[in-house]
């Protein structure tokens, strides 16, 4: 981009200052990249975004060498291997798809003559290979597949994966006659049309990398994908639910009813059987265009950020301040400007002055914002978190943009779309609820490594100011990137520490800590993501007290978790459960509702009885219902043996006698 307009589009060859401010401005740019807050914590971290990163930056160079080669014989070889890479990228992550628009836009200013109508309609089509891409290949594909499975399994009694081998050779089998027709008819563009979507499908069948290894049973085995129809629940989400867009309701709609909107299934004994039915709730209220706030179990968080009253009605401008303020001002400009502008600490920000927020380190600046910086404690000030970078990457960015604008404005649209779709996209179709478990500035990287080559092009942008003056001095052409480089220079010296995780075993220490408090062969509750993962990784990667059993109370209203429960993992035994296999398959028993009446138990039940009770369909099934189980009372009974539980911390306190409240159960002698 930068020689095209140095050169003003010319193939003229490029002078020594202009080869000079061009690979300085490249160096500068990739450096203001390396040391990018999300970008450098993407990068160590044991996560998949650096990967899915580095398979953006691959896609997006490989359209700029087919853009150079476009007039030479063979250069739609191009197209193809970037086809090939959003294939296998599917299956690392699917951001590497939203640079599609950014790439369709390039090849429609390299064949055709610009017109309004003709970047309609290539944005258009970019959409449309955008929805193609995700809608077909990723899910329907895998979803005919299952559909082709469950019928020729259950309908026909064949072996389990007939049907995906009997799709598979249909699908090779209609590629190879729709290629030789095509090439035989000299179809060129249809022809390539089709390579390039059987390469995208070539590298996505590594997705059959997960199947193979959860029929392994590996010890942490997320949804348990062991065949085609579990692997499309999988790539399908359903197991996280879906979040409005275009059409939907606000946070204070009630919830009337359910309605059933497809069948799941279970494999058992060589057989897909029904377990359950998938449901989507039916609202009472008016439906809204664009909603935004819609999460009911939110409703606190919302009227704090709109500073509406406890139970206020919210109104459609609440609704689109909501999205403004928190969603596109809190969830991604703020965490443009932690990469280059700085960041007040490592606190996550909930909002308030104190935590999470962008910071310049100009003084008076940031004090109309955040208050007065001077008189913080030492541990704020020192906070190896807190990096300033006076708006210098920003500042040269922005000036990069508008210089882009200004002289080569077909490549700003490009990249203003790959900015666009890596960030402020995300935002609007993932419809971030008021609070998160954690900071999500990392699934932006893409759209933040956009912006380091507006940065690139600021050096460029500084030249072409001087270089009348400079008269193709190369020794002023070598100085303006020398000078550039105090911008990544500060970057790197601000977020060097707290980026710097040599020395740093919190996660793996805290994990051993619980794991060797625990008694030989104990089982340990966690709840959520945070809690589990280091536990798994000190067990699984430096055999940390393996005898252990780690159950995650967050996963264990999901049968495939449960079902993993019952095998032994490491040296730990399996979970002994009450309720069998079939008692809480799919969607049995997600929930067991109170029914008390006249003739319910008057004294306490047994906590096995009641287990009992519940897993007998013949009497826990609600009257007229054959999908609802029931208990009969609230009063439970578990048996205890009361010395040991004195004999033991449970009941032991410091400075006050022990209460007779902290048994909540009705203790029996045994």
């Amino acid at each position: 981009m930068a020689r095209r307009i140095l050169t003003d589009y010319s193939t003229e060859d490029l002078s020594l200052s202009q080869a000079i401010v061009i690979l300085g401005a490249g160096v500068i740019a990739a450096l203001c990249g390396t040391f990018s807050d999300s970008i450098w914590f993407s990068a160590v971290e044991g996560e998949v975004y650096a990967m899915s990163l580095t398979f953006t930056a691959i896609v997006f160079w490989a359209i700029l060498q087919w853009e150079e080669a476009a007039d030479q014989p063979y250069a739609d070889r191009w197209l193809l291997f970037i086809a090939f890479m959003i294939g296998v990228s599917i299956f690392v992550h699917w951001l590497n798809l939203l640079c599609v628009p950014a790439m369709t836009f390039i090849y429609y200013f390299r064949r055709y003559k610009t017109t309004w109508r003709g970047i309609a309609t290539a944005f258009g089509l970019a959409l449309v290979i955008l929805g193609f891409i995700y809608s077909i290949i990723i899910t329907k594909l895998v979803g005919m597949a299952a559909s082709l499975e469950l019928m020729l399994v259950n309908g026909f009694g064949l072996p389990i994966h007939s049907g995906v081998v009997l799709f598979v050779v249909l699908l090779a089998t209609g590629f190879y006659f729709a290629l030789r027709t095509t090439y035989q008819r000299r179809k060129v563009a249809l022809h390539n049309a089709l390579l390039g979507i059987l390469l995208i499908i070539i590298g996505y069948s590594s997705i059959v990398a997960t199947v193979i290894r959860s029929n392994a049973e590996p010890n942490i085995d997320m949804n348990s994908p062991r065949d085609v129809v579990s692997l499309a629940a999988y790539l399908n989400r359903e197991q996280y639910g879906t979040r409005p867009f275009l059409t939907g309701y606000d946070y204070t709609a009630q919830v009337v009813d359910v309605k059933n909107i497809g069948t799941k299934y279970a494999r058992v004994d060589g057989k897909y059987v029904e377990a359950g039915q998938k449901i989507d709730y039916v609202y009472q209220g008016k439906e809204m265009f664009f909603p935004r706030i819609y999460d009911q179990s939110h409703k606190d968080n919302y009227e704090k950020w709109l500073g509406l009253r406890k139970n206020e009605k919210p109104t459609y401008a609440d609704n689109l301040t909501f999205f403004l303020k928190y969603q596109i001002g809190h969830m991604y400009f703020r965490y443009l400007m932690w990469n280059y502008v700085g960041r007040q600490n490592d606190e996550q920000g909930l909002g308030g002055i104190k935590d999470g927020n962008w910071l310049s380190g100009i003084g008076f600046l940031d004090s109309m914002r955040l208050g007065n910086q001077s008189n913080l404690p030492e541990d704020w000030k020192n906070d190896e978190a807190r990096n300033t970078y006076f708006f210098l990457p920003l500042l040269l960015g922005l000036l990069g943009l508008i210089f882009h604008w200004y002289n080569d404005r077909k490549h700003a649209v490009v990249l203003t779309l790959l900015f666009f779709f890596c960030g402020l996209a995300i935002i609007i179709q993932g419809n971030s609820p008021p609070i998160e478990p954690r900071e999500r500035d990392y699934i932006f990287a893409g759209s933040f490594w956009a912006f380091t080559i507006w940065i690139g092009l600021g050096v460029v942008a500084i030249y072409d100011m001087v270089r009348k003056a400079a008269d193709g001095s190369a020794a002023i052409a070598a100085a303006i990137p020398v000078l550039c480089l105090v911008a990544p220079a500060v970057m790197a010296w601000q977020g060097w520490d707290d980026h710097d995780r040599s020395g740093r075993f919190a996660a793996r220490d805290f994990a051993a800590n619980y794991l060797n408090s625990c008694a030989p062969n104990a089982i340990i509750f966690t709840q959520g993501d945070n809690d589990t993962y280091p536990l798994w990784y000190a067990q699984e990667v430096e055999n940390i007290r393996r005898d252990v059993r780690v159950v995650n109370l967050s996963l264990l209203g999901v049968d495939w978790y449960i079902e993993q429960l019952r095998r032994k993992v490491n040296d730990a035994a399996p979970v002994p459960m009450t309720l069998k296999s079939e008692h809480v398959r799919g969607t049995r028993r997600d929930v067991v509702y109170y029914s008390g009446d006249e003739n319910a138990p008057a004294a306490p039940m047994s906590l096995q009885d009641m287990m009992a009770f519940i897993a007998n369909d013949k009497v826990s099934l609600a009257p007229g219902k054959d999908d609802v189980n029931f208990f009969p009372t609230k009063q439970i009974r578990f048996a205890t043996d009361i010395a040991k539980v004195k004999a033991s911390a449970a009941t032991r306190t410091r400075n006050r006698k022990p209460h007779s409240a902290r048994i909540a159960m009705v203790a029996q002698q045994k």
